[in-house]
């Protein structure tokens, strides 16, 4: 995991309060170290809830993958487009790489769009992989349709970290069974 500010500022202030709590912290000391954590939870507060916010305030739809080793469902809320030339809906997905795999290898993915639950067969594609118009053109469909709100994965990431050895992959949903 790599940290993000509020994760260095917390081992920081952490720090400071453990060595101050050793040297018998009189009243002002014991206000400073409350007001820390205090702001510290605050900063938290406000950076996760500006970020939900803006990630939420967008189209959002909800995989339903099932993990191969466990056989549970969980959800997955991420942004969609509509890819024009295939008329199918794609999401990018930036996470574990076994996630992804797992994710790719379906033979049916369930997800939710407009509280409607489709069915469909996901196409995975490597970022690194993927030829550079196809790569191109998805992120200018994201870039039309969430351009503004791009701030959101960057505040998240800067200020809460980002776990290592994740990836982009995008995945074409492919053909659409309603149900």
């Amino acid at each position: 995991m790599r940290g993000g500010l509020l994760a260095v500022l917390g081992l920081v202030v952490g720090v400071a309060m453990i060595a101050k709590a050793f040297v018998r912290p009189g009243d002002p000391d014991v206000k400073w170290i409350v007001c820390s954590i205090a702001a510290w939870c605050v900063l938290w507060g406000i950076t996760l809830g500006s970020v939900y916010l803006g990630w939420e305030s967008a189209e959002v739809v909800v995989l339903r993958p099932v993990d191969p080793e466990t056989g549970d469902a969980y959800e997955l809320r991420v942004w969609v487009v509509d890819d024009e030339l295939t008329g199918g809906p794609v999401v990018f997905y930036d996470g574990p790489r076994d996630r992804l795999s797992a994710i790719g290898r379906l033979a049916t993915l369930e997800w939710v769009r407009g509280d409607i639950t489709h069915r469909s067969r996901p196409t995975l594609h490597w970022i690194d992989d993927a030829s550079p118009e196809f790569v191109e053109r998805i992120f200018g469909l994201y870039e039309a349709k969430y351009g503004d709100l791009d701030w959101a994965a960057n505040v998240f990431y800067v200020f809460a970290g980002r776990a290592s050895g994740r990836t982009i992959g995008i995945l074409e949903l492919g053909e659409v069974e309603a149900r």
